[in-house]
């Protein structure tokens, strides 16, 4: 599946963490919208995890394995064409990645991946 259109406007990194903030152009033809309704179209909450996923292992150096996710919430719908900022923290020490992704001041969703620590991603 194709990652959308983005452009990474913030990174910062400190010992204990790594911070990205990416912004998204959510284009309606996309195919993360394919039938995710037809009259009222939204992003799935797979398709977000999967970009979270994509970006994380194409900026961040996370060691682990993935072996879960936390504290996982989905509070409001991400619309075709809506200006969406998707925040990432890699936590370094604890191999945890936290992410939420808002749109107009709202937030949409958030949650942590969880890696275990000592093996390879």
């Amino acid at each position: 599946m194709k990652l959308p259109e983005y452009t990474l406007t913030n990174q910062q990194q400190t010992a204990e963490t790594h911070t990205i903030q990416i912004n998204l152009q959510l284009a309606a033809d996309l195919d993360f919208f394919d039938g995710h309704f037809a009259q009222l179209p939204i992003m799935p909450a797979v398709a977000q995890l999967y970009i979270v996923k994509k970006i994380t292992e194409r900026y961040l150096r996370v060691n682990g394995e993935f072996v879960g996710l936390r504290q996982l919430k989905f509070k409001s719908p991400i619309a075709p064409n809506s200006d969406t900022e998707l925040y990432i923290q890699h936590h370094i020490n604890k191999d945890q990645v936290e992410f939420k992704y808002m749109a107009a001041g709202q937030l949409k969703s958030k949650g942590v991946f969880v890696f275990k620590q000592g093996t390879q991603a």
